[in-house]
């Protein structure tokens, strides 16, 4: 596990934030959403940082969304007993899971 300290605005405070490795680690989008999120709960958020925050929202929406098909396709392919199509949707699962999107040839 790798920890992370971020500074807010000069202060002393520190926000720690921990990034597991693994299956189920955290991408830098959601991170960087918590971070902005703290910051905001500190001081009001710089244009920039808004700008960022909407950004990071939209890639959380498309990594839920993404996500969410995925599951409803690893449901039909296991109702239909696919097994080929299950490990295929496994392995986009884990791709998505690891970089936020599945690579080029999936969907």
């Amino acid at each position: 596990m790798q920890r992370l300290n971020v500074q807010i605005s000069g202060e002393a405070d520190k926000v720690i934030i921990y990034h597991t490795k693994g299956a189920e680690r955290m991408l830098s989008v959601h991170q960087r959403l918590a971070e902005l999120y703290t910051i905001s709960r500190r001081r009001p958020l710089s244009a920039a940082e808004l700008t960022e925050q909407q950004h990071c929202l939209h890639a959380n929406a498309v990594y839920c969304w993404e996500m969410g098909r995925l599951n409803n396709e690893a449901l039909l392919a296991a109702q239909t007993e696919d097994t080929k199509w299950q490990q295929v949707i496994s392995a986009q699962l884990y791709e998505v899971r690891m970089n936020g999107k599945a690579g080029k040839g999936h969907k």
